[in-house]
């Protein structure tokens, strides 16, 4: 149990520092610099699509067991590009520094920690950790988007974010380093690491998750991006604005609870489709809403407890779904399309609202989205049905 703890720590601290601040960040570079938001924003598709590219290496020095350094390098990486950002004035160098915090966060996120988490753990362990551990992290917007600006307010941001950077460096590298040590004795997860991971591209079941991540990585990327300026467009205040956006943490910790609660008795796969059936309404709740705030603590609410649900889900599906394949790089290949779902969102976000100076056509694009995740995931898990019964009467 402790393990979870300082390691869902260390996760906490990762969302929270180099993720979470971007959207502030983002905002007072256009306070200051007029920048356009979409060139700001594609700063953050650029460290997505970096991230995307970078999966699979991450995955495959994981499963040779170097999960330790990674992580531990990653960690310095993104702690120095946040403290490098406070020299950024002009826009090259915005997207140069999160060129490289793309790699950061390849090393860094829920991915290669569950992938640590197998190699040194084992297969039990780690469906026993995984959910446990995204509910630590769950708390890090609510911890650090009003930590982020409370160090804007008051020094800038320029002296804010190296302040993130050596928050980041005094609490994620030292854990990862003190826990995630080779395992003492040979694991069953390890005995597969030398298969060949490229099998699993010739399977629907497969293709089918990809969908359902990539439709996930759409809306999860696009509105945690832009959630806070869709916020602000819809005529709430900028204080009402940070604590809405920062609620998502607890409310996604509820999600992760209810999901353990529906995993005791369903499929990962099938308990998927049962959240994600809600999210269209959800979407059409933040279109058609004003400046209501009891109104918009419902939808974030709701959207919390779906969207957080997800993550776990992507990480248990690789051990029920492909038992016999190395589980850092079936998740790179998996991970891969998602990230660049991701890389995609904020661009797309930012480029709707340039053509009509409103949200309102992206969140109609992501409702449109939303209908094909629970799609996606149900028939995954009839193709594995399917598939298993073949394979059962072969034998």
């Amino acid at each position: 149990m402790l393990k979870v703890v300082w390691l869902g720590g260390a996760q906490m601290s990762a969302w929270g520092c180099l993720l979470y601040s971007f959207p502030m960040l983002a905002e007072a570079l256009l306070a200051e610099y007029g920048w356009s938001r979409f060139d700001v924003y594609a700063a953050g598709s650029v460290a997505m699509a970096v991230a995307a590219v970078s999966a699979y290496p991450v995955g495959r020095w994981i499963d040779l067991g170097y999960g330790r350094a990674v992580m531990c390098l990653g960690g310095l990486l993104g702690a120095c590009v946040l403290g490098g950002l406070s020299f950024v004035d002009a826009v090259w160098q915005l997207y140069a520094l999160y060129m490289l915090m793309g790699v950061a966060l390849a090393a860094s996120l829920y991915e290669p920690l569950f992938a640590c988490v197998t190699y040194c753990f084992g297969v039990e362990q780690a469906r026993y950790m995984i959910p446990r551990l995204t509910l630590w992290a769950g708390f890090a917007s609510l911890v650090f988007m009003p930590y982020t600006q409370l160090l804007i307010d008051t020094f800038g941001w320029r002296l804010a974010m190296p302040a993130m950077g050596l928050t980041y460096l005094l609490i994620a590298p030292g854990i990862y380093f003190w826990l995630l040590r080779q395992p003492d004795t040979q694991l069953p997860v390890r005995k597969e690491a030398s298969r060949q991971p490229d099998g699993v591209l010739r399977l629907p079941v497969f293709w089918f998750l990809v969908v359902a991540f990539v439709g996930y990585g759409l809306i999860q990327a696009g509105l945690n991006f832009h959630l806070f300026a869709i916020l602000l467009e819809k005529q709430l205040d900028t204080s009402t604005a940070i604590w809405l956006v920062a609620m998502l943490g607890p409310v996604q910790v509820t999600g992760r609870l209810w999901l353990m609660w529906l995993l005791r008795s369903h499929a990962a796969t099938s308990a998927a489709v049962m959240l994600t059936l809600f999210q269209p309404l959800v979407l059409l709740a933040m279109y058609l809403s004003s400046a209501v705030v009891p109104l918009w603590v419902i939808i974030i609410v709701f959207y919390g407890v779906l969207g957080g649900s997800l993550i776990i889900v992507k990480g248990i599906v690789i051990i029920d779904y492909f038992p016999d394949q190395p589980y850092g790089r079936v998740n790179a290949l998996l991970t891969a399309p998602y990230n660049l779902a991701q890389a995609v969102a904020p661009l797309v976000g930012a480029a709707l609202w340039l053509v009509g100076r409103s949200y309102d056509s992206y969140l109609w694009l992501l409702l449109g989205v939303s209908v094909l995740i629970p799609l996606s995931f149900y028939l995954a898990r009839r193709r594995f049905e399917r598939d298993h019964l073949k394979s059962e009467q072969a034998a």
